[in-house]
């Protein structure tokens, strides 16, 4: 039979560059006596304590061991008899006796691949002479410790569970005699069956096909309501579970199961089978039940980011929804609001010079303005939602755009006792932008600048450029906003009232007006304190990126809901 099954697989080596006590204190923290060492995978040699401690004796009285201590290890090496891994037991017994050594240095093209030590072979003579299991206490412990290492490994990189049990069983064959692996997953809770989520099998290639197991007369479903673990050293001696179909192929004699328990919840069975009968030890039965403790957790977690992703894409979907209604919603709303407003333009007309009637065309005439523009920020807020809205940039010139809206805020400005402005020989700034988008930022900056004021405040509009940036600029002498709102006021339907006087308005203007920055690949800042006013900056880009279009090509941040 090859060494493979014998050998230590992945062994543990040291460089030759190490320093003595490095290695000295690696092989007592791992109670080893020979360790080799390896440069680029291929031995160099052996360290032995044994041969360590003879040359230390011959060695002068005076030498310093310190010293020797901080020398590397390349210059303690004895030689190591390296053998294939295809080699027989017992080829590898004889070589043993012939060189003198008590381990041999398993190689494959080249490279150390495993260690074979006398303990190894010893383990083979016990078991073809008295046909039992020989696998050494003092080895066990440390072959489990590295076995949960390597599962807690494996399954915190992969949430299929397939996967899972064929590495942890690839791992376990190293500590445990495996022949055959299955992990079964109870569906629900209080479910009547057990489904073999997957099976490995050592010798044969592939997975038998998935099958359902009822809890009632198996020795899973025993496991599982019982929620205790099990070995069975013959199960054709079994007389509880003699015909139970678990063996699923071949003749299988013993099995460790333990449960995958989370809390009080059992979520399934780790059953692991050999073809021998009593493979299996106590010791084995706690390895089990650790390495199925690294299952649960897997399936938990592998069962959180279903559920959070599902739970995304249906909130996704209900964003989507609530959008779309919005938009269809608003947009019939203001085709409407046309309508009443044309009937208002002839109410006003034939009015004439009756006060009264003059009074109520107005009033109705400021509510339905109100009530326009509201429908419109609510509009233009679902489709930035939908990521339906598409800038459409052209070169334009800043200066004509400000003053341009400027004059179309003057008369509001009148009335609120507000001065408005600008610097009258600033030259002209072009960049590339969406003209209405634009003017929609600044009229929405503007108007709050007005609107926020008190009066005989003012409110400026200043540009200009920097490096490749076009800054804009509206600054009031207002109320100021207090630092811990300073956030808050972009948020969906978030407004700072002020003190002063009341300002009438939905919330949306900020929220939209940061939107449309963020669109044209900008950014809008705030400098503000209370009672000596607010200073709000907003930074394009002067030229059109590639990726302007990127209402479509990249998704927008989901806009908060009202009350979340």
């Amino acid at each position: 039979m090859p060494l493979r099954r014998w050998m230590t697989s992945d062994p543990l080596t040291a460089g030759p560059s190490e320093t003595l006590r490095e290695v000295l204190q690696r092989m007592r923290r791992h109670r080893v006596d020979v360790l080799p060492v390896t440069l680029g995978g291929s031995v160099l040699g052996l360290v032995r304590c044994t041969d360590l401690l003879h040359r230390t004796m011959a060695e002068d009285a005076s030498a310093d061991p310190q010293a020797m201590a901080r020398l590397p290890v390349a210059d303690f090496l004895s030689d190591a008899v390296c053998v294939p891994a295809d080699l027989t037991e017992v080829e590898a017994l004889r070589r043993m006796r012939a060189a003198g050594v008590a381990v041999l240095c398993v190689v494959e093209g080249g490279r150390l691949i495993g260690t074979l030590s006398e303990g190894d072979l010893a383990g083979f003579l016990i078991e073809r002479w008295t046909g039992g299991s020989a696998r050494r206490a003092s080895s066990r412990s440390g072959n489990q410790l590295d076995v949960l290492l390597r599962v807690a490994r494996e399954s915190s990189r992969s949430l299929e569970l397939a996967t899972i049990l064929q590495e942890i069983t690839r791992h376990t064959v190293a500590a445990l005699p495996i022949d055959q692996s299955a992990l079964l997953l109870l569906p629900a809770k209080d479910s009547p069956l057990l489904v073999v989520h997957s099976l490995y099998s050592i010798q044969e290639e592939g997975h038998p096909p998935l099958e359902e197991l009822p809890l009632e007369g198996t020795l899973s479903g025993w496991v599982t309501l019982q929620r205790r673990s099990l070995r069975i050293d013959d199960l054709d001696r079994e007389a509880r579970f003699h015909d139970s179909p678990e063996r699923f192929s071949g003749r299988m004699r013993s099995l460790v199961s333990a449960p995958l328990l989370f809390r009080d919840e059992c979520l399934g069975v780790l059953n692991f089978w050999c073809h021998r009968p009593h493979a299996y030890l106590d010791s084995d039965l706690e390895l089990i039940e650790l390495i199925a403790g690294h299952i649960s957790a897997a399936i938990q977690s592998a069962r959180r980011v279903e559920r959070e992703q599902r739970l995304v894409e249906e909130l996704r979907e209900v964003n989507r929804i609530q959008d779309e209604f919005l938009a269809v919603a608003t947009h019939d709303l203001r085709n409407a609001l046309q309508g009443v407003l044309a009937y208002i333009g002839i109410l006003a007309v034939r009015a004439g010079d009756d006060p009264v009637l003059a009074e109520l065309v107005g009033n109705l005439a400021s509510a339905s303005s109100g009530m326009k523009t509201l429908i419109t920020d609510l509009h233009d807020l679902a489709r930035l939602g939908m990521r339906a809205i598409r800038l459409h940039p052209t070169r334009l010139d800043l200066k004509k755009l400000a003053l341009s809206v400027l004059d179309q805020h003057a008369e509001f400005a009148r009335e609120e006792e507000v001065h408005l402005t600008w610097p009258e020989h600033e030259p002209s700034l072009f960049l590339e932008a969406d003209p209405v988008r634009l003017r929609q930022v600044l009229s929405n900056l503007v108007s709050n600048a007005i609107k926020y004021n008190r009066p005989g405040g003012r409110v400026e509009v200043r540009w200009r450029q920097e490096d490749q940036e076009a800054v804009l600029e509206v600054w009031d002498n207002g109320v100021g906003i207090k630092p811990e709102h300073q956030e808050a006021i972009f948020d969906l339907f978030r407004r700072v009232a002020s003190s002063s006087r009341k300002a009438e308005g939905s919330g949306l203007g900020l929220t939209i007006t940061r939107q449309l920055v963020d669109l044209h690949g900008g950014r809008i800042e705030l400098n503000s304190e209370v009672d000596r006013g607010s200073l709000f900056r907003v930074r394009l880009p002067l030229h059109r990126i590639p990726e302007q279009e990127r209402a479509i090509l990249e998704p927008l941040p989901l806009l908060p809901r009202p009350g979340a």
